[in-house]
């Protein structure tokens, strides 16, 4: 329908509404931008007054057993109202809410520095079976949710050098480690 055909007091206009709602569409499609990890950017965050996740950083994280595991979730704009909660996806637990954690394994705890936009989930003493995906979620309506994988892995090393050695000898020792990039310390 022509909307000229309404009133004829109006002038000629030759837009008919399907093609403003195509214009529409197009405009919500490219002020939208989104990162190449599929994480929506606000393009004019200044503007914006509801929680939006800030740019994650690694979402893939690897870490051997025993040692600490660090997943950082940053959300700007939380307000008194909306809530950061942890969830581990393969048994749906929910581990923290805010500063509750409710995970009965001490070894899960959340740090949140005050006035922070940091939330993040620590895994002391990683073991193999904390690995998996997990998600940081924030309460709103609808709900954010942002996934981390957690990889814990096995290091292993191999000590080369001659079985015996004579009292006073001076003797070379090689470590090698199959972790390449990993946290943590190599002593002797």
């Amino acid at each position: 329908m022509d909307l000229t055909e309404a009133d004829p007091r109006l002038p000629a206009v030759s837009v008919t509404l399907p093609r403003l709602g195509f214009l529409i569409l197009v405009l919500a499609t490219w002020t939208s931008p989104t990162h190449a990890d599929g994480v929506a950017v606000d393009p004019y965050p200044e503007l914006t007054t509801v929680p939006y996740f800030l740019s994650p950083g690694h979402r893939n994280i690897t870490t051997s057993i025993g040692q600490t595991a660090y997943l950082h979730c940053r959300v700007a704009l939380l307000g008194d109202k909306a809530q950061v909660s942890w969830i581990r996806k393969r048994d749906l637990h929910v581990l923290s809410s805010g500063m509750v954690v409710f995970a009965s394994d001490q070894r899960f705890q959340v740090i949140h520095p005050e006035k922070s936009e940091n939330w993040t989930l620590q895994i002391k003493y990683a073991q193999l079976r904390d690995s998996g995906v997990y998600e940081c979620q924030v309460n709103t309506a609808p709900k954010l949710s942002m996934s981390y994988i957690l990889n814990v892995v096995e290091s292993r090393s191999i000590i080369l050098g001659p079985e015996y050695v004579k009292a006073g000898s001076t003797i070379n020792l090689t470590c090698i480690i199959n972790q390449v990039n990993m946290p943590g310390k190599v002593s002797m």
